[in-house]
């Protein structure tokens, strides 16, 4: 199965991730967008252009090297590029031989995704909360939530248990992948 972890900066996603999922899928293949392209990006620099000459082509060798040779049934990406995930066509072209997917988008509140940016220390997140302005124009570039998006939204605000999580998810799936 694929399983796509999205959301803003500060959602929660690599905790989530780290901390729950990770847990449920043991044996899966976790891959962060952000540490596939930081040694060759600037990570001030999101654009598709750069999606296309770092990501494209490190997707392309995960699955040439790892992925076709069945040593993983479950693979986990982590990233912020939820356009290009939510493209059915992306998953079609790059996981065409997985049968099940699975699209989770973390979301918190305002103020706890503030609160994030501000006291995780990335020099990245720092133009996004200097001020109101700063902050609002952020939200309009990257929504919280998406309208019409489709997959399991996660709020990650509250703790919750393994067990929850799990029931969830396996809920979902049925709903969704028969």
């Amino acid at each position: 199965m694929l399983i796509i972890v999205n959301g803003v900066p500060g959602s929660g996603k690599s905790y989530f991730i780290k901390n729950k999922l990770r847990k449920i899928f043991e044996n899966a293949f976790y891959i962060s967008w952000d540490d596939l392209k930081a040694p060759f990006i600037d990570d001030r620099d999101r654009s598709d252009k750069n999606y296309q000459q770092v990501i494209k082509p490190a997707l392309q060798k995960i699955e040439n090297n790892l992925i076709t040779r069945n040593i993983y049934h479950h693979i986990i990406i982590e990233g912020t590029y939820w356009d290009k995930v939510q493209n059915p066509n992306w998953i079609e072209n790059y996981f065409y031989y997985i049968d099940k997917s699975l699209q989770i988008r973390c979301i918190a509140s305002e103020e706890t995704i503030k609160q994030r940016l501000g006291s995780r220390g990335y020099k990245r997140d720092d133009n996004k909360i200097k001020d109101e302005k700063s902050w609002q124009a952020f939200l309009i570039k990257e929504p919280i939530k998406i309208t019409g998006f489709k997959g399991l939204e996660m709020n990650t605000d509250k703790e919750q248990n393994i067990k929850d999580i799990r029931e969830m998810i396996l809920d979902y799936l049925r709903r969704n992948n028969g």
